[in-house]
């Protein structure tokens, strides 16, 4: 099956069709420009390269000039790179009308498992980086750097309302499969028996419809996919929730193990 759908395990960026979204700000607004933050000497180097690579995906586009501008928030990883996203609630945070959207529970989710003994989850790699944006709700995603001023093309991290834009869009595309939940960006899925599991109408039918739409799942997930146990059900769904809540406050790029620096 994995070899089946290998398009959705290789590297890069996917790029959801049929489906674009909008940041939405109320009537009336000003648009808030922020000037960059100073970059550690440290971090520039990686800072300038993770630009670069966003930038060469098409996820992110230089502008010469622009009304909303937000800084950047900017996390170091382990393996010398960095996470980073705009630190938007200083500008369209502000201002950015709700999306009415509620994200599922865990009373939503072992509903909709119940009676599987077996399951798997599909990580959606760069999830809100699949999903294009409005061209009139780019300038929204503004960021500001010591390289200049860079606009978001897809849905970015940070964005007050990503998590229930993300929701919907994914749940519009699994919409009609059971035994079959999408929380953020991991899709949950469950049946009694592991032939049932890998059957054409469940899994198989998940990734069938990932592939017609062009997500892209994690390489890491796919490297070890795995039947696991109810109760590690039940802990993944807990630690989802957990990083759901985290995600809503803000960008979601602060963890146990690492440091923020603002830049």
């Amino acid at each position: 099956m994995l070899e089946k759908h290998k398009e959705l395990f290789k590297d890069g960026y996917g790029e959801i069709q049929d489906f674009t979204t909008k940041v939405r700000v109320q009537e009336g607004t000003k648009p808030i420009f922020h000037k960059p933050r100073p970059v550690p000497y440290a971090l520039k180097e990686a800072v300038e390269k993770e630009l670069d690579r966003l930038q060469k995906n098409n996820i992110i586009t230089k502008v010469a000039r622009s009304d909303w501008a937000a800084p950047i928030v900017v996390v170091p990883k382990k393996d010398k790179t960095v996470r980073m996203c705009g630190d938007y609630k200083v500008t369209v945070n502000r201002c950015t009308l709700p999306e009415e959207y509620p994200l599922p529970n865990a009373e939503d989710l072992f509903a909709t498992l119940a009676g599987g003994k077996v399951f798997s989850k599909l990580d959606l790699a760069f999830a809100y980086q699949q999903l294009k944006l409005d061209p009139e709700s780019e300038q929204y995603l503004t960021i500001n750097t010591h390289k200049g001023l860079f606009r978001f093309n897809r849905l970015a991290y940070g964005i007050s309302t990503a998590p229930a834009i993300f929701q919907h869009t994914m749940d519009q595309i699994l919409d009609g499969i059971d035994n079959v939940v999408c929380f953020m960006d991991d899709i949950l899925v469950s049946a009694p028996t592991i032939g049932e599991h890998l059957a054409p109408e469940l899994l198989r039918k998940v990734c069938g419809k990932l592939v017609h739409i062009v997500a892209s799942a994690s390489p890491t997930a796919a490297g070890r996919y795995k039947v696991e146990l109810v109760p590690t059900m039940r802990r993944s769904i807990q630690d989802l929730q957990t990083a759901s809540a985290k995600e809503q406050v803000a960008c979601p790029l602060q963890h146990r193990d690492e440091a923020e620096t603002r830049v």
